[in-house]
């Protein structure tokens, strides 16, 4: 998201629009979850190091695994949500869950969104938010760094999950486009929030490689909310979208609130 933020900076706030460069937009399963033994002398443990500052390595793995173990028993947590915490590969934010179990918010991480048969494959698939803890590389220096973060985990194991750098995240944020390129996987649209300011971006995601991939992005101005963001995206022929961009910005830079752009998927 780094190309966002640069670009929103002329606007002076956090996210921005522009367009990268890779393939281009041109112009159940049952889980068997282990039981803990003695929850409540366990937690008086943890609890009891943590008073005493006996915080190490070992802790901390003892701490996450005891977090993974109680999420695991919740009755109101998402099987896909327990597969991934038994994957090593991905980071879940045991704790951040659990200080929501008792709060109207925790509801989202046991439903799911019913978004269309988006691979073809004649089932209807179903998205979920996960909190994870995200990996990025630094595009200037190719250092990695850690963020909290979440993703957009699909039911359908065939689908891989889209990571969103931001927290302020819920199902309601990723929506089918159509299959633009007509290869047999529909593009996604994601509404993406910084949580904070007024214009928030509006991305078009194409499934490449195994990988979700950005190739269009526009704005979206959170005082203009007519029409809603899903219908600002539209395919209009193969291989040919557009996005309808409303912002006061444009209204005071070109008389018009709304800017639109068209763009090519190959």
């Amino acid at each position: 998201m780094k190309s966002l933020f640069s670009i929103l900076t002329f606007f002076a706030f956090s996210i921005g629009c522009s367009q990268p460069a890779s393939k281009t937009a041109q112009p159940e399963s049952s889980i068997n979850m282990p039981l803990i033994s003695n929850e409540k002398d366990e937690s008086d443990t943890l609890t009891a190091k943590l008073d005493k500052g006996g915080v190490n390595d070992s802790f901390l793995l003892e701490k996450e695994e005891y977090e993974k173990q109680k999420l695991l028993l919740d009755m109101g947590l998402h099987h896909r949500i327990k597969e991934l915490l038994n994957d090593t590969s991905v980071k879940v934010l045991t704790q951040y869950l659990l200080e929501r179990q008792d709060k109207d918010e925790y509801k989202i991480f046991g439903s799911l969104k019913d978004i269309g048969d988006i691979d073809n494959d004649k089932i209807r698939d179903t998205v979920i938010v996960v909190p994870e803890l995200l990996a990025i590389k630094d595009e200037d220096s190719d250092n990695v760094y850690y963020e909290n973060g979440a993703s957009f985990v699909f039911v359908n194991r065939k689908l891989p999950r889209i990571k969103v750098d931001a927290m302020c995240v819920s199902c309601d944020y990723i929506f089918p486009i159509g299959d633009i390129d007509e290869d047999g996987i529909m593009e996604l649209g994601q509404y993406y929030s910084s949580c904070a300011s007024r214009l928030k971006v509006l991305l078009v995601l194409h499934l490449e490689d195994g990988v979700w991939k950005e190739i269009a992005q526009c704005l979206y101005d959170a005082s203009m909310e007519v029409p809603h963001f899903s219908k600002r995206i539209k395919k209009l022929k193969k291989g040919l979208f557009q996005m309808d961009e409303i912002t006061l910005e444009n209204k005071e830079q070109f008389g018009n609130a709304k800017r639109v752009f068209k763009f090519k998927l190959k």
